[in-house]
């Protein structure tokens, strides 16, 4: 059985379009200059934010990581967790996976967005499977845990 999360792929795929935007605004802005009739200093911080806006959100995208769990026959499980700079793969035995859960939380529209959790013994939390419909999120944690025998 394999469990993919790859929600992460959409913050990414849209802040590599954002700077290719605000790199390219500032470009047409150093070489033409501030636009006729407006004000530099706006002009400027109007830029800025642009900048400082995407690099709050890079930091947050940052975080996010695409998930893929792969159950094997015996119930022992492989964990690849892959971030825009690394990735990180571990073999997980039954000891090491304390709980598997589907948490209902708010997205930001306040609809209930359901997401099904894998608690691991060093404490971490790893989503393994998200989404707005909570049949189809807990039929993969139902799948999942009888993937692993629990």
């Amino acid at each position: 059985m394999t469990l993919r999360n790859d929600t992460a792929l959409f913050g990414w795929w849209f802040l590599a379009l954002w700077w290719v935007g605000v790199a390219t605004f500032t470009w047409i802005g150093l070489r033409d200059g501030v636009p006729e009739g407006e004000s530099p200093t706006q002009f400027y911080l109007f830029l800025g934010a642009f900048w400082v806006g995407g690099g709050i959100c890079t930091l947050f995208a940052m975080r996010d990581r695409r998930v893929r769990l792969d159950v094997m026959p015996d119930g022992t499980a492989r964990l690849e967790e892959s971030g825009l700079f690394g990735r990180r793969s571990q073999l997980l035995a039954g000891p090491d996976i304390l709980a598997v859960g589907v948490e209902e939380t708010r997205d930001s529209d306040g609809a209930p967005y359901f997401e099904c959790r894998l608690t691991l013994r060093d404490g971490r939390e790893v989503k393994v499977a998200e989404g707005h419909r909570r049949a189809a999120v807990a039929e993969k944690a139902a799948r999942l845990q009888e993937a692993l025998r629990r």
